[in-house]
């Protein structure tokens, strides 16, 4: 897969770099501090260096300890920062002419087929079980109880009718079809034998 890099943030930059540079210059300080301070008390045995000259003597070699990675850091951290945001900047303007940097990556882990679970890690004693999943909505409540409903009053029975062929059964249903007129195309037909 290629990718570009298109542009940088400056402020996403910044923030990085300043906290980078800042350990890096203190890891850095301080070992310069203490080559510094290994070189200055092996030339001082030499007699190279008149002891004298420095006004604290051995506190002199723990001041440069303590002194060189602050400043270290704080000088990295400062002027560190301010050339790199100025890289950024010049690196965003050339962008736009010539096109950014392009990225090779290659994916090294095999990409999971849709016909395989996930591989499953065995539970030991020593393997807690996995929390049961939350929920962010709570669960729903109970259903009411509902007091058992009262009988339902019998329907009204129908007056009883005038005709001799009707009953009580026969009341509710809807009268039989009545046959259908004779229609004038089957005047024109023959009479079948």
């Amino acid at each position: 897969m290629k990718y570009e890099i298109r542009s940088i943030g400056l402020w996403s930059f910044i923030k990085v770099s300043v906290f980078v540079n800042l350990i890096f210059g203190f890891i850095f300080g301080l070992i310069y501090a203490l080559v510094l301070s290994a070189f200055m008390s092996m030339f001082s045995s030499l007699g190279m260096i008149p002891m004298e000259e420095f006004d604290g003597g051995e506190m002199s070699f723990i001041g440069i300890i303590i002194i060189f990675p602050i400043m270290s850091s704080l000088g990295g951290a400062i002027f560190g920062t301010m050339l790199g945001a100025l890289g950024v900047l010049i690196y965003n303007l050339v962008v736009k002419l010539v096109g950014g940097l392009e990225l090779d990556l290659n994916n090294l882990e095999p990409q999971p087929t849709s016909m395989s679970a996930p591989p499953q890690q065995p539970m030991t004693a020593y393997t807690a079980a996995p929390p049961p999943p939350s929920s962010s909505t709570p669960p729903p409540p109970p259903p009411p109880v509902s007091s058992p409903a009262p009988p339902s009053p019998p329907p009204p029975e129908a007056p009883p009718s005038s005709s001799p062929t009707s009953s009580p059964t026969s009341s509710h249903e809807p009268p039989p079809p009545s046959p259908a007129p004779p229609s004038p195309e089957d005047d024109n037909k023959p009479p079948q034998t």
